[in-house]
């Protein structure tokens, strides 16, 4: 069964087409036709005597994108990507490419390496979009205008430091867009979020469009994503007190947040005012910090009033 985070890359091809020329010319500089991208029948068994599914088709005049998400290696796509290849090249009687989307950096490395198909000189070279390869998207003005572009560079660097410039940028891309499309892509990038970029994240679109979580295509996704949380949870809880513990996570993300916050909107702590940030056990107050370090202009008056903040020199 696909992984919830293989579904969600795959969802956002499947509702814009277009991204997989726009993806395809931010990181390889290969322009498609012009014309808008159609999916097409992905299903590729009409020349072979075993049915193989690809991911998705897009066709773009008389080429043809076969978009694999791929999130782990897998030994055997190395027999089965040639396969798919020829074998919509002889159906559609057109030009092919391959293109492989990872949120892996170890797996973008493994799927980039050229597959040999036996004739001298003849071997299949994917396209591959890792997040090393793939450009992070921090103007708003580019978001604005190519909203899935701005979405899918957060999902593929969700693994890396939350960069405050790039979720303002999506944030705004997700603006431009009517409510339902804004709603399903804020999940996508919440699902692929790790902590510290989803508190942030949540935040901001809290603060700019009072977002509310959950688009109903995908509440059967999240809620298989639920139970599989419940379940880790619960495992680790029976060691160490899992309300206890879900606690002393969030308020620990919740400092770091604000901390990380500040200083990307180059806004210097003292050791005074960043042990006071880290040192509040009180989640509320976190909270409320982090939500003012989005306008605040110096830590001082961000700890204004409270009770262990820093005297005024």
């Amino acid at each position: 069964m696909p992984s919830l985070e293989h579904e969600a890359i795959l969802e956002l091809f499947r509702r814009a087409p277009n991204l997989v020329s726009e993806a395809i010319r931010a990181a390889f500089d290969i322009h498609l036709p012009e014309e808008p991208g159609k999916p097409v029948e992905s299903t590729l068994g009409q020349l072979a005597p075993t049915e193989y599914h690809a991911d998705l088709v897009v066709a773009f005049g008389e080429i043809r994108v076969i978009v694999e998400v791929q999130l782990r290696r897998d030994p055997e796509k190395r027999w089965t990507w040639p396969l798919y290849v020829t074998t919509l090249a002889a159906r559609e009687r057109c030009s092919v490419y391959l293109l492989v989307v990872t949120n892996s950096e170890d797996v973008a490395r493994w799927a980039e390496r050229p597959i040999p198909l036996g004739n001298p000189g003849s071997w299949l070279v994917p396209l591959v979009i890792g997040p090393e390869s793939f450009p992070t998207i921090a103007s708003w003005e580019t978001a604005r205008r190519h909203p899935e572009l701005a979405v899918l560079s957060a999902i593929l660097h969700a693994g890396e430091e939350p960069d405050l410039e790039a979720l303002t940028a999506v944030t705004a891309g997700l603006m431009a867009l009517e409510k339902e499309r804004a709603t399903i892509y804020t999940d996508l990038v919440l699902r692929s979020a790790g902590g510290l970029a989803r508190q942030i994240w949540e935040r901001l679109m809290s603060a700019f469009q009072g977002y509310e979580f959950k688009s109903e295509i995908f509440r059967e996704i999240l809620a298989r994503g639920l139970a599989e949380g419940r379940e880790k949870g619960l495992a680790e809880g029976r060691e160490k007190g899992l309300a206890e513990g879900e606690r002393e996570g969030r308020i620990a993300a919740t400092a770091e947040a604000v901390v990380k916050v500040l200083a990307k909107r180059g806004i210097s702590l003292s050791e005074a005012e960043r042990a006071t940030i880290q040192g509040t056990r009180d989640l509320p107050t976190l909270e409320e910090w982090l939500d003012r370090a989005l306008v605040v202009t110096s830590a001082a008056e961000l700890l204004q009033g409270h009770p262990t903040a820093p005297a005024k020199e």
